[in-house]
């Protein structure tokens, strides 16, 4: 499973994806409308990775920062709300201003969106008042840690242990290498 990549911007096309090529590999990354500004091709490009997998169909969907992510996840975690509904609805709005509509039980700014009618706006305030909060302040405290979190959690490593090891990690370092640091320091 995916959860961040960096590499080389090979295409941008108009329909806001993305072919990013990743050690001679080149995936299509589909991002929302306002992550994809001022990108260019030739551009190192980092992204929060999801994958959304079906019967009939792959995709990759990627994100500037975790939080837009986390929401998108949230998202279409939610009865009707689907990967293209979530990442207009991610595209249309700031994260905050999308958790605070959220808290706030405001449908109004999900009612914006194209494929969201006030049922569906209702359904999501119904499922998510209270589950992004915590998720949005997680974020702004320790954003410097989170691709090397996430990368360990993949890998397996409880919280506890990632915990443990993302505050010695010297956070200049390139991701691949701050993980294998990470990795050397668990085994001991």
């Amino acid at each position: 499973m995916f959860a961040f990549i960096t590499g080389k911007i090979r295409e941008v096309s108009a329909e806001g994806k993305l072919i990013v090529m990743v050690g001679g590999l080149g995936f299509e990354v589909q991002l929302n409308q306002r992550d994809q500004l001022g990108l260019e091709i030739g551009q190192i490009v980092e992204l929060y990775i999801y994958e959304h997998i079906r019967e009939d169909q792959f995709g990759l969907y990627g994100f500037v920062d975790s939080a837009s992510k986390e929401i998108f996840v949230r998202l279409i975690g939610v009865s009707g709300v689907g990967p293209k509904v979530a990442l207009a609805i991610v595209s249309s709005n700031q994260t905050d201003q999308l958790v605070r509509a959220i808290e706030d039980g405001d449908p109004r700014l999900f009612e914006q969106v194209s494929g969201v009618g006030k049922r569906t706006a209702q359904k999501i305030i119904l499922d998510l008042r209270g589950k992004l909060v915590i998720a949005d302040q997680k974020q702004a405290s320790n954003s410097l840690t989170q691709p090397l979190a996430q990368a360990l959690e993949q890998l397996g490593y409880k919280p506890a242990q990632i915990k443990q090891v993302t505050g010695i990690i010297d956070p200049e370092l390139s991701l691949s290498d701050q993980v294998k640091q990470a990795l050397k320091e668990l085994r001991q």
